[in-house]
């Protein structure tokens, strides 16, 4: 039986994410006997973060910025509650979290 994948991330933004986890891993274990290493890791993975903001803006549609779900209501609601507490107008306090007079 014959299984449809469907890659949605491109080869570029596979290939950066895990070029930043093997280079962090690389920065960490050569901080202090292999220092070069350690400056030119870093380097590479700091290109690596500019390309992928440039890519960001200029890549194909599943690579870009404009598909994050960012929105500002979630967190509005749930700062302003004053307590730390989702609330959408539809949630009820549960009887564990009101107060006893």
């Amino acid at each position: 039986m014959k299984q449809n994948y469907i890659d949605v991330w491109d080869p570029f933004v596979r290939i950066g994410h895990w070029i930043i986890v093997v280079g962090f891993f690389v920065a960490y274990f050569t901080g202090e006997d292999f220092l070069s290493t350690h400056v030119w890791t870093g380097y590479v993975v700091g290109i690596v973060v500019f390309l992928r903001i440039l890519w960001g803006f200029v890549g194909p549609r599943h690579a870009r910025f404009e598909l994050l779900p960012v929105s500002w209501t979630p967190r509005k609601v749930f700062y302003g509650t004053g307590g730390g507490r989702w609330n959408d107008g539809n949630l009820r306090e549960s009887s564990s979290s009101r107060r006893s007079a």
